[in-house]
């Protein structure tokens, strides 16, 4: 089974949030604290950074055996094309990601015919896997992407891309 960081209880911070008549209550509602690693961790432990589209989502060769019979750690694969590579070398145009362990939430998802920004680290074979689970790939739906970095709207991918850019110049 492949090890996933978790992020320690000492990390978990507490506050006095603002009371509805402050007029900092609202700022606060905007942005809740990012969920897994952060985005600099994210950055550090991923292989390639970058967009892509999944064209085909197929079972591993073992996805409907139980888990002591099982070879791999997942249960399907996509196969996506690179659109977009934010960091990374010699990333193939079309890559196999690894995912879904088949034990239930938290995961990444991917959907066909979707567009994701994604964190990915090499796997032994080739292919990928996500980074920090679901924390590690957000869809892209238009021109936004939800759930980024704590935001509770839709957030532009050009502002993920360009909070992604300052890291990687550091």
């Amino acid at each position: 089974m492949r090890a996933h960081a978790r992020v320690p209880m000492s990390c978990l911070i507490c506050a006095v949030l603002p009371g509805p008549e402050d007029p900092a209550a609202a700022a606060v509602a905007e942005v809740a604290p990012p969920a897994g690693m952060p985005l600099s961790e994210r950055i550090d432990a991923s292989d390639f950074v970058g967009i892509i589209h999944i064209d085909a989502i197929k079972p591993s060769r073992d996805s409907g055996l139980p888990n002591d019979k099982r070879r791999d750690w997942f249960v399907e694969t996509a196969d996506a094309t690179v659109l977009e590579t934010l960091k990374g070398a010699h990333i193939p145009s079309t890559i196999t990601i690894n995912f879904n362990n088949g034990h239930g939430e938290p995961r990444p998802s991917y959907d066909q015919d979707a567009n994701y920004l994604v964190f990915l680290s090499h796997e032994p074979g080739g292919a990928f896997a996500t980074v920090n689970l679901e924390h590690g790939c957000f869809k892209v739906e238009g021109s936004m992407i939800q759930n980024w970095e704590g935001a509770t709207a839709p957030v532009a991918i050009g502002e993920a891309k360009s909070d992604i850019a300052k890291l990687l110049v550091k």
